[in-house]
C-alpha cells in the first residue's frame, strides 16, 4: 500500500505538471527527429493534453458502462419472490430519482476493488434506496434517504449491522465514508469464509 501510495502521488505530479524524463519518455516514441529544447516545450504541453484526454474518456467509458447496465439491478423486494398485493401497489409509488441513482453509482465505484461491482444491487423502498451485496436483505452496504430535504447515508459497519443514519451535504460527501462501506462489504466476505 505504502509504494501504492507513493507511486499515485508520482503520477499526480506528472499529470499535473510533467517532468522533463516524463516528456522525453513519451514524446521520443512520436517524435523522429532530435529532441531540442524547444520541442520539448512543446511535448510538454502536447504530453499533458494527452494524459488528460485519456483520463476523460476512460472515465467517459465508465459512465456509460454504468449508465448502461441493465435496469434489473433496481428491484423492488418481492418477500423472497413471493408475490405480495401490497408490496406490488407499493412499487407503483416508488420513485427512483437520478440522485439516487448516481449515489449508487459512487458505491459501486468505490468498493470496485473491493468486490465485483455485478454484486452491487439497488433496491428502492418508499422511504428509501437500499444499496446491497449480492442482492440480499441480510447484507446491506448503505441506505440512501434522500426524499427529505436534509439528505442521508445510512451505514452498517458495526457487528450487530446497527444502522446509523449520517446526514449528508451533497452526493460526493459519500466518498468521506468509503472505508465504512469498504469495511461493511469485507465483514460479508468473511463470513463466507467462516
Amino acid at each position: 500500500m505504502k509504494y501504492t501510495r507513493e507511486i499515485k502521488q508520482i503520477l499526480a505530479r506528472e499529470f499535473n505538471a510533467p517532468s522533463e524524463d516524463f516528456v522525453k519518455y513519451f514524446g521520443k516514441q512520436v517524435h523522429s527527429g532530435p529532441f531540442t529544447q524547444n520541442v520539448r516545450e512543446k511535448f510538454t504541453g502536447i504530453t499533458k493534453n494527452a494524459l488528460s484526454q485519456y483520463i476523460n474518456e476512460k472515465i467517459n467509458e465508465r459512465l456509460k458502462f454504468a449508465m448502461s447496465e441493465e435496469p434489473a439491478e433496481v428491484i423492488v423486494d418481492k418477500n423472497d419472490g413471493q408475490e405480495n398485493t401490497e408490496i406490488a401497489k407499493e412499487a407503483n409509488d416508488i420513485t427512483t430519482t437520478e440522485e439516487e441513482i448516481e449515489g449508487y453509482y459512487i458505491v459501486k465505484s468505490i468498493l470496485h476493488s473491493t468486490v465485483d461491482p455485478k454484486r452491487i444491487v439497488m433496491r428502492d423502498k418508499k422511504n428509501y434506496c437500499g444499496i446491497l451485496l449480492d442482492n440480499n436483505n441480510r447484507k446491506p452496504i448503505c441506505r440512501l434517504h434522500f426524499n427529505t430535504r436534509q439528505k442521508y447515508l445510512e451505514l452498517f459497519a458495526d457487528e450487530d449491522r446497527k444502522a446509523e443514519k449520517t446526514p449528508i451535504n451533497e452526493l460526493n460527501d459519500i466518498y468521506n465514508y468509503s472505508e465504512n462501506l469498504i469495511a461493511t462489504v469485507n465483514s460479508y466476505e468473511k463470513e463466507l469464509i467462516k
